[in-house]
């Protein structure tokens, strides 16, 4: 088979298009089910995961991922961090949040809402 090397710097662009997109929409439907299948609780932030993370150029930025403790339904405390990270801070400890988690394995919370929730 000959390949036409005039397709291919339209090939590899789409091809990592669909690979992106096919781990976005499983990233969405895992959270999805996670939301409405896990267990919910009131948590309260008691602080960051900072991390450094370097670029080529000698630069690079800080990444800041909560660490949420709370008691799952059956009553255990848990304390996890939150699957996701940015490069400023909205989490500040002592605030509450709404956690969302996996029963089977309550270290894993993929949905931290940052609104407020009742005492």
């Amino acid at each position: 088979m000959d390949l036409d090397f005039g397709v291919l710097p339209v090939l590899v662009p789409v091809v990592l298009g669909a690979v992106f997109l096919v781990g976005g929409v499983r990233q969405i439907r895992r959270n999805r089910r996670l939301v409405r299948d896990g267990g919910r609780a009131r948590g309260i932030v008691v602080g960051q995961d900072s991390r450094w993370s370097s670029s080529d150029d000698g630069g690079g930025s800080y990444h800041h991922a909560p660490m949420i403790e709370f008691v799952t339904e059956d009553g255990r405390t848990c304390r996890a961090k939150s699957g996701v990270s940015k490069t400023h801070t909205s989490f500040i400890p002592g605030r509450r949040v709404l956690v969302h988690y996996d029963r089977a394995d309550p270290s894993k919370t993929r949905n931290v809402s940052k609104r407020s929730v009742s005492r």
